[in-house]
């Protein structure tokens, strides 16, 4: 909500869920500004994309799975559509990534 003026936050639980709930159009995107394993969000990933939505790091580029590197530390941004994808990605440009795990406005 920091980055995001006039959206609401839905707190679910893991990834799959909270891409499964975008996919639905019970929420607008799923957002994750934080660090994360890989396999917590690459069969998200897949899902959303073999629907016809976009996952991806925060700067809109697809993730890149590395085996001795779990880490996925470029944020996320999941949307049903490529077109409310790029409003998220736009909006959440501000945001970066520091190596602390957390995230600060640019």
């Amino acid at each position: 909500s920091e980055f995001l003026p006039g959206k609401k936050p839905v707190f679910a639980g893991g990834s799959g869920y909270k891409a499964l709930r975008v996919l639905k159009g019970e929420a607008n995107a799923y957002v994750h500004v934080t660090k994360i394993k890989s396999w917590d969000v690459c069969a998200a990933d897949a899902v959303v994309h073999a629907a016809g939505g976009k996952f991806t790091n925060l700067k809109g580029e697809r993730l890149v799975y590395v085996k001795d590197d779990p880490m996925i530390s470029g944020g996320l941004i999941a949307a049903a559509d490529a077109e409310s994808h790029a409003w998220y990605v736009e909006k959440l440009a501000p945001v970066q990534m520091t190596p602390s795990d957390g995230h600060k406005k640019k």
